[in-house]
Parts: structure tokens; C-alpha cells; sequence
């Protein structure tokens, strides 16, 4: 039998990492198995980290994808006063944010005008006409499929130009490339259709942008509808969303009546709310990863108290030449970093490997975390050395006298 327990007072760290090597190879279906248990635990709380950052990620950007430095002034309504078209946003309203507010570095009107059109076969169409500026495409994050957007020249002249939603382009025209070009009849005026739009982020009519919307020049719209439905606004850093919120709403309050009431709207807490859903869900599935990683640990107790019961009579000739009991301990707690630190290494590597895989066979773009390596690396190292604790000082009370004369 080869010992390598050392006998001198200061221990040789080589040969208790070599002794724990040869320790465990000699039960490799035991060490093995028992490193699978860590590597399983260890796979578990990678994935779970990439997994949750990927969907949170996803989500995020998707509200982002809407218009992350969003903000959308209007007028609800309601108060002390009467309505009045004193209280209703105007285009000087827009103006002076502009002019007091340098963080905002885009803004749109919005009116809007609910109509139907005759659609092939005589079908009587709903559609939706926004009239907006051409900030309002970089605000809003639109997705031009084909065609271009008007210009601030288009808007001052009043010209006749329209972009409309790829559903649009299909039913009137038959396809997206056949309506460019073509002219749109909207209240008894013909338009050029110029562009085919839509929201880069699907909001299911939420918002807006229906299926069927046109958009046209706002200098056009207002004169089929006065009211200005919205203000959108567009500042240079999300950090400033919420800020500039309520300073929009301040500059707005005091060109109208004591009393007015208008609010602002923007996707802060829907992101807020996104992140710290994400972080729960990251804590729980974390804690669902620690339990695997735990029951890992029960195999590193039980591989290390047979290691010891079958090891008693070694362990009582090293005794016997002058090995301390902290020798017996280092050796066994090696033994359990060497099993946990396998483990962790196999599980790391195989925890890493699906979202490299996905990666390669997909355009989605899942994080990995340098972090979640090192956690679940350096829980793994933990949980082995804590589970094999015991093991090895039940191993280092052993009585030599026993322990020699043991079969």
C-alpha cells in the first residue's frame, strides 16, 4: 500500500495533492460519480444565470425597441376648468420645450384623424392618419421597410406624402413594393405614397401605430383636426427620461391656465419593472441551483467518510510515524477540493457550452457572465471543502491503537 500522509511536522503540500489524486483513483467510479453530482449543480447555476440575464435582456430590449429615451406629453383632461382650446398642446407648447430644455433633441405633434377609405372591391377600409414630423420616426424607433420618410422641406410646404404600414401596402396595393408611388385618396386629397413603416417592436395596437395607419405631414393634419392628440419628445440619455419628464410638464403648465392638467408618459418604470422581475426570478432560480449544488455536496460527505472507514488502518500507521491530526485533515479536505474542483470545472464547461451553441446556431445573443463562472467555480470549491470537513476530522480522531489493529 502506497501512504502519502507526511511524517515530518511541516507538511509537503505536493505529496497531499498527489496522495489525494491517488486516493480517489483508486475508487474512480465513486470520485467520479460523486463529481458528476458538483458538475450537475455547478452546469445548473450557469445556465440559470445566462438563461435569466438572456430573457431579461430580450425583454428589455424589446421596451427599448419602442423608444427608450421616450418621453409623451398630452392633455387628459379633467381639473377644476372647463375645457377650453386655451388648455390643448399647441405647437408653441413644443417650442419652448425646445428652447428651455437642451436635453430634448427631438420632438414630434401628433394629430390624429380616424377615417375610412375605399379599398379594392369597393370595401369600405377604417384607417388611421397621424400627422407627425420627421422626428417623430427616430423618437418612436420606426423600422422603414422600403422608401424614405418626409423631410421638414415636405412638412413646411404642406406636399402630399404618406408612409403607411406594410398591411396597408398589401390590401391596397397588392404588395410592399407595388405602393411606392402610388397615390392614396384621403379625404378627397391625393397623396404620394412615399414610404412603408413599422413599429420595430410589436405592441398588439397598444400604442399609437395600429395595422392600418398612414403618416403624413402634421402642417396637413391639423387642418382636419385641430386638437393636438400628443407631444412627443426625445432627450440624449435615458438617464434623463425621468427629469425631463416632469420639467417638459413644468415648461408646459406655465403657458396655460392655473389649473390645466397634463401629464407625461414614458417607458422608465416599464423598464424598471422588466430589470427587477428579472432579478427576482435570478434569485429564486438561483436558490433552485444552490439546492442541486447542495446534494452535490452530500456526495463529497459520503465518498469521504468510505474514503475514511476504508483508509482507517493507513491512517493509524501514519499516526503511529508521527503525522498530526491537521496532516489527516489537510489530506482529506484535498481530497474534497480535488473531487469539487473536477466537478465544478466539468459542470462550468458544460453550463457554458449551450449558450455558445445557441449562439453559433442562432442570432440570439445569449450573455455569458464572467461572474457566473467564478460563483459557481468557487461554490463548488466551497460546498466540497465544507461537505468534506467532517469526513475529515472524524478521520483525525481516529485512535491509533484501533486504527492498527483494524482488518
Amino acid at each position: 500500500m502506497e501512504l502519502r500522509f507526511t511524517c515530518c511536522s511541516n507538511m509537503n503540500y505536493s505529496d497531499s495533492w498527489q496522495g489525494a489524486v491517488d486516493a480517489l483513483t483508486r475508487d474512480k467510479s465513486g470520485s467520479l460519480l460523486t463529481s458528476l453530482g458538483i458538475a450537475t449543480g455547478t452546469a445548473s447555476l450557469v445556465l440559470v444565470v445566462c438563461i435569466v440575464m438572456g430573457g431579461r435582456q430580450f425583454v428589455v430590449s424589446k421596451i427599448q425597441g419602442i423608444g427608450a429615451n421616450m418621453i409623451i406629453a398630452e392633455h387628459p383632461g379633467g381639473g377644476y376648468l372647463d375645457g377650453s382650446s386655451a388648455d390643448e398642446l399647441s405647437l408653441e407648447d413644443i417650442a419652448a420645450v425646445r428652447r428651455l430644455r437642451p436635453q430634448v433633441v427631438a420632438s414630434s405633434p401628433m394629430y390624429q384623424i380616424p377615417i375610412s377609405i375605399t379599398g379594392p372591391g369597393g370595401q369600405d377600409r377604417y384607417m388611421r392618419i397621424l400627422g407627425v414630423s420627421p422626428d417623430y420616426s427616430r423618437i418612436r424607433n420606426l423600422d422603414l421597410i422600403l422608401g424614405r420618410f418626409f423631410d421638414e422641406s415636405e412638412v413646411n410646404e404642406r406636399t402630399k406624402a404618406a408612409l403607411i404600414t406594410p398591411l396597408l401596402a398589401e390590401k391596397l396595393y397588392g404588395s410592399v413594393y407595388a405602393a411606392i408611388g402610388k397615390n392614396l385618396n384621403l379625404q378627397n386629397l391625393s397623396f404620394e405614397v412615399i414610404g412603408v413603416f413599422r413599429e420595430r417592436v410589436e405592441t398588439f395596437g397598444e400604442s399609437e401605430v395600429t395595422k392600418e395607419t398612414t403618416l403624413i405631414p402634421y402642417t396637413i393634419a391639423m387642418h382636419w383636426n385641430s386638437k393636438m392628440e400628443q407631444a412627443f419628445f426625445s432627450v440624449n440619455e435615458a438617464d434623463y427620461v425621468v427629469t425631463e419628464s416632469a420639467a417638459i410638464i413644468s415648461v408646459i403648465e406655465s403657458r396655460h391656465r392655473l389649473g390645466a392638467v397634463y401629464k407625461s408618459e414614458n417607458l422608465t418604470r416599464l423598464l424598471r419593472v422588466a430589470m427587477n422581475a428579472g432579478d427576482a426570478l435570478l434569485i429564486v432560480m438561483g436558490l433552485i441551483s444552490a439546492i442541486t449544488l447542495f446534494i452535490g455536496g452530500v456526495g463529497v460527505m459520503n465518498i469521504m467518510l468510505a474514503n475514511a472507514h476504508s483508509r482507517v488502518r493507513e491512517i493509524g500507521i501514519r499516526r503511529a510515524l508521527g503525522a498530526r491530526r491537521s496532516d489527516i485533515v489537510i489530506q482529506f479536505l484535498t481530497e474534497a477540493f480535488v473531487v469539487s474542483l473536477f466537478g465544478g470545472t466539468l459542470g462550468t464547461v458544460a453550463g457554458l457550452a449551450v449558450p455558445f451553441v445557441i449562439r453559433i446556431s442562432s442570432d440570439f445573443r445569449v450573455p455569458i457572465s464572467g461572474w457566473s463562472v467564478v460563483v459557481s467555480l468557487g461554490s463548488a470549491v466551497a460546498v466540497g471543502i465544507i461537505s468534506g470537513t467532517w469526513p475529515a476530522r472524524l478521520a483525525a480522531k481516529t485512535n491509533i491503537v484501533h486504527a492498527l489493529h483494524f482488518e
